[in-house]
């Protein structure tokens, strides 16, 4: 019985495999045919500019691509391209067996850069957020005094520091080119996806249009913020233990699976070299992770 069950698991994972290994490398060719394409299109447009080649591929373009674009040609491949050098440092650390492991550090490595670059970008949302605070009560006062939104607007960019200042930069800078102050707002809400911005920019745009106090709406709204953060910083607090909870259950397996491997490298090593092992290491992996998502889903509260 217990060799049909094995059989069967490995008939199971052997067809899970191929299905997998179909699917990376149809995406590969499509990723791949696209990449080339795009490429040749730069060259076109580039002509002898190595400059602007070498731009088309820097760290900012990828990072906006993943960030904005996740399903474009450059994001696609450069993820491929993590998760093909991911596959094969596991195969020549683990060793020509590990397949199953191979997989599952592909697959991470895959995901990795598009999480990366969400935690900079969460990062430096908050950052702004921040900044945006004490900016919308200098506005304000500016425009008690007497200053008009834009004046008060270059008082604010002439002292803040970025991200607050080049977004505020480039405000000025539409405006000067002979847009509206409404427009070139707007335009810093889809650069900046901030719920706080977009409630000050649909305040500034609603008493522009049809009237009203504009300093005190922006101190109202600055208020708030200020009371939300107060908020947010309640429920971190509240919420600290579930969260150590949920890292604690992904890493102590983790500790334990190196430890184990120290102990009784002949015994536990056959969890790396043998297609069994690398199965139950990956049902493991995939289980633990599960576990953290879960729990730091149920943790995470939106205000």
């Amino acid at each position: 019985m217990s060799l049909l069950i094995m059989t069967l698991a490995v008939l199971v994972s052997a067809a899970a495999s191929f299905l997998l290994f179909t699917k990376i490398i149809g995406g590969v060719r499509s990723s791949w045919l696209a990449f080339v394409e795009t490429l040749a299109k730069i060259r076109r447009a580039a002509g002898k500019n190595r400059d602007a080649v070498a731009a088309t591929f820097s760290v900012e373009t990828l990072t906006s691509a993943l960030r904005d674009s996740p399903d474009s040609p450059v994001a696609r491949y450069f993820r491929l391209l993590v998760a093909a050098v991911s596959a094969a440092v596991t195969l020549v650390v683990f060793g020509g067996n590990a397949v199953i492991f191979a997989f599952i550090f592909g697959f991470a490595g895959y995901m990795i850069p598009s999480v990366i670059v969400k935690y900079f970008e969460d990062k430096k949302m908050g950052t702004f957020e921040e900044q945006l605070m004490d900016a919308l009560g200098t506005i304000s006062t500016a425009m008690r005094a007497g200053s008009s939104l834009v004046q008060a607007m270059e008082v604010v960019t002439a002292e803040a520091e970025t991200p607050l200042k080049e977004e505020f930069s480039e405000v000025l800078r539409q405006v000067q080119l002979g847009n509206s102050i409404d427009k070139a707002l707007r335009e810093m809400t889809v650069r900046i996806k901030s719920q706080d911005l977009r409630l000050a920019v649909l305040a500034i745009t609603v008493t522009r249009e049809y009237g009203g106090n504009l300093g005190e709406n922006l101190m109202r709204i600055s208020s708030v913020m200020r009371e939300r953060k107060k908020i947010r910083g309640k429920i971190d607090a509240i919420t600290a233990q579930g969260r150590l909870s949920g890292w604690v259950v992904t890493f102590v397996p983790l500790g334990l699976l190196f430890i184990l491997k120290w102990m009784e490298p002949e015994m536990f090593g056959l969890m790396f070299t043998t297609f069994l092992g690398n199965i139950l290491l990956g049902v493991s992996v995939i289980l633990v992770s599960i576990g953290n998502y879960v729990i730091m889903k149920i943790v995470k509260i939106d205000i």
